[in-house]
């Protein structure tokens, strides 16, 4: 369902979306700025899933 819902979608690239280019162009500055860097990356090893290593 969810693939059919994106495939008929007018904005199917985050970057192409007009409020996450607004946000960078308002707040953010340039894609991987430090501050688009702190705000929206995350370090997937400082972190586990739930029941992760658990099987």
């Amino acid at each position: 369902m969810l693939w059919s819902l994106d495939a008929k979608a007018d904005i199917r690239f985050s970057h192409e979306n007009p409020d996450v280019q607004a946000c960078y162009r308002e707040f953010l500055g340039e894609p991987l700025s430090p501050l688009a860097e702190e705000l929206l990356h995350t370090d997937h090893h400082a972190w586990t899933m739930p029941n992760e290593g658990t099987c």
